[in-house]
């Protein structure tokens, strides 16, 4: 009952929101990273959307398609500078595209490209574009943690496996959603949640609620048993609130506690409970570590062997699925095997620089507090999106969650960089004057 009262919740608002972007385009952004956990929930029983599987993530984009078209044409860009990074994302795709021509499997490259090129094309150009000034920001963030919030609640509520929410059972066997990907969101959404009381009294009835969908999220990591997904969600938390401590240090320490209980909470809950123990196992960690490290080897290994002019261009992209059947699990090294040395450098630059204009925001004066504390919520996701990149994912799949992330930031500093020439550069001190003396001088008789 409790569950499908949330679908009903989830489907309203998400009308609702989708009837608002013409006004606030920065929706469509959390409405695209919300896409692939959305998708489990509501496909949970409903035979319409298993069957057409691939529908709610095409409603979604074509949300955000006319959200930036509607901010293109009402001149929303006007005298904003392209940012380099978009120019650097085009350079990584096209590359990998190409690569069809020289791939050692040919096929896989053609597979993965034709499959996952709508989500490229959603969250990393689409979803990025909608958030371009600090009034977008504020609307992605707000959505992000109350429909977020909406979303999460359905993760809980649904009947889930030993990984992600159940859709089916075939035969006795269970088809889950992607729990990787609902672990990630949970993360999301618990940043802008945890993040955004800086500044508010903890006791007071806003805050509370959000430190509940904290405490919502958590469950929903430990329910989808992605070790990596709270760890990392820990770990960021705890270097990103000195960060923010500077306005408000006291109320900040207390977060920071406060964090680190629900956290710790967490994973001990994780561990006791016997579904989930075996994940938690040294030994299996150990296994799965060194798995991971051994397909990536494997395939830099592939690349070495291949010679020079693989050295720089890469064995083809996807090219792991013919050895694996999938991803190494490690975004920067598979991208190295298989987009070659200049496909390394083009999503190293990307990401180093949308990680300094990330930063450059969060300490600039010439912003507001509380875009401050927005800003910093996309970094923080970032960073937690970059720490995920070196265990899971590759750079067609789930990874576009963290270039989609990085490309917001880019065309976030884009615009406030017009707007505060102080994220970019120091303004010179002003010249010291000194007081004339306006006495009139006397006549000498």
């Amino acid at each position: 009952m409790i569950h499908q009262i949330t679908i009903y919740l989830i489907i309203f608002w998400l009308v609702v929101l989708a009837l608002m972007v013409y006004i606030r385009p920065g929706i469509a952004t959390t409405l695209v990273w919300s896409m692939i956990t959305l998708e489990s929930v509501l496909q949970q029983g409903n035979d319409f959307l298993l069957n057409n599987s691939t529908l709610i993530n095409y409603l979604i984009a074509g949300i955000a398609a006319m959200a930036a078209f509607w901010a293109l044409i009402s001149g929303k860009y006007r005298k904003v500078a392209i940012p380099v990074q978009l120019w650097l994302y085009l350079a990584l795709i096209g590359l990998a595209s190409l690569s069809y021509m020289w791939s050692i499997s040919p096929e896989d490259t053609f597979d993965q490209l034709q499959k996952n090129l709508p989500y490229i094309i959603a969250f990393g150009f689409l979803a990025p574009m909608c958030v371009f000034d600090e009034k977008q920001l504020s609307s992605a963030i707000t959505v992000l943690i109350y429909f977020g919030a909406l979303v999460v609640l359905g993760v809980n509520f649904s009947e889930s496996g030993r990984r992600g929410i159940i859709l089916m059972v075939v035969k006795g066997n269970e088809i889950s959603g992607n729990p990787l990907a609902a672990a990630s969101f949970s993360g999301y959404v618990a940043f802008a949640a945890l993040f955004s009381i800086f500044g508010e009294k903890l006791t007071s009835p806003k805050s509370l609620v959000k430190i509940a969908i904290v405490v919502a999220c958590i469950a929903a990591m430990i329910q989808s048993g992605s070790r990596g997904q709270l760890l990392a969600f820990g770990g960021v938390a705890m270097i990103f609130f000195p960060i923010l401590s500077r306005a408000a240090a006291k109320r900040s320490v207390i977060l920071t506690i406060l964090a680190a209980i629900l956290i710790m909470g967490a994973g001990i809950i994780m561990v006791d409970q016997l579904g989930w123990s075996k994940r938690w196992d040294y030994q299996q960690l150990v296994e799965d570590q060194f798995a991971r490290i051994d397909m990536l080897t494997f395939m830099l290994n592939q690349n070495f062997k291949a010679g020079p002019f693989y050295w720089l261009l890469g064995v083809g992209s996807s090219a792991s699925f013919k050895f694996f059947g999938g991803y190494p699990h490690n975004t920067l090294g598979e991208t190295l095997a298989e987009e070659g040395l200049i496909g390394f450098l083009l999503l190293s630059a990307l990401l180093v620089i949308s990680f300094r204009q990330g930063y450059s925001m969060v300490k600039s004066n010439a912003l507001s507090r509380r875009t401050r504390v927005n800003v910093s919520i996309i970094v923080a996701i970032f960073t937690f999106d970059l720490i995920l990149s070196m265990k899971e994912g590759s750079l067609l799949t789930s990874s576009t969650s963290l270039l989609s992330v990085a490309m917001t930031i880019a065309w976030l500093s884009s615009k406030l960089a017009k707007t505060n020439p102080s994220i970019e550069i120091r303004r010179a001190p002003a010249p010291v004057r000194f007081p004339q003396n306006t006495a009139q001088p006397q006549r000498l008789n």
